[in-house]
């Protein structure tokens, strides 16, 4: 199965090297979550959307916006 993060990022014509690039990640590490071998940080998350263009809920729904919290302001609905 094609994860919504591949997808999303294709859709943007950008390949994991430039998405690496863009966010400051390896290119093994994007290509790790997008597999599903990790799961990105929500800070990794928030700054992986803004950079896609998109809302961390079309990435993954568990995560949340809240107004306040975590830094970055995305929490998970159980709060881990």
């Amino acid at each position: 199965m094609v994860s919504k993060l591949k997808i999303l990022r294709v859709a943007r014509d950008l390949s994991q090297d430039r998405l690496a690039e863009l966010t400051g990640f390896s290119q093994s590490r994007i290509s790790r979550i997008e597999r599903g071998t990790i799961i990105a940080t929500p800070e990794e998350l928030a700054v992986i959307v803004k950079i896609l263009g998109t809302d961390p809920i079309e990435v993954n729904p568990k995560v949340l916006l809240k107004k306040e919290g975590p830094k970055n302001g995305l929490t998970r609905p159980d709060n881990k």
